[in-house]
């Protein structure tokens, strides 16, 4: 029996380290914002604060866009012959095109791949390995 602890399941955990981790962010953007009006005194510059602020709030929603973008072509592509991997899009560029196949994130181990299909970005979609971007 545990004594008294709340067991948490590993999704839940998550969760809570997820809200932990983005209060302490906050608590920082606000100390650090508290440090900077105090240092303001003229009107121009708590312009430029109020901006800063506007802009920190911007690229904080667009990141948490991206994650959860990520997030979910990450359960759409998941590998179903070992249920832990990713396909992710793997080049290859030839003298008739790009070219491209899925390859499961796990390969040693998993060995899940498709065939060839010729490339296009616009219609493509996926994950694509992170040294595959610059071939594009």
């Amino acid at each position: 029996m545990s004594k008294g602890r709340r067991v948490h399941g590993d999704k839940e955990l998550d969760e809570l380290q997820r809200a932990r981790k983005t209060i302490e962010k906050l608590k920082r953007e606000v100390s650090t914002l508290r440090r900077q009006i105090s240092r303001a005194t003229n009107p121009e510059r708590m312009a430029d604060l109020h901006d800063l602020v506007m802009r920190q709030r911007e690229e904080e929603s667009q990141r948490e866009k991206a994650y959860k973008e990520n997030k979910k072509d990450k359960i759409k592509w998941q590998c179903h012959e070992c249920e832990g991997g990713v396909l992710k899009i793997r080049l290859w560029p030839r003298l008739d095109g790009i070219f491209y196949n899925r390859v499961c994130s796990k390969s040693p181990e998993c060995g899940n791949k498709t065939r060839f299909k010729k490339y296009n970005a616009e219609t493509v979609q996926g994950i694509l390995e992170e040294d595959e971007k610059e071939k594009i």
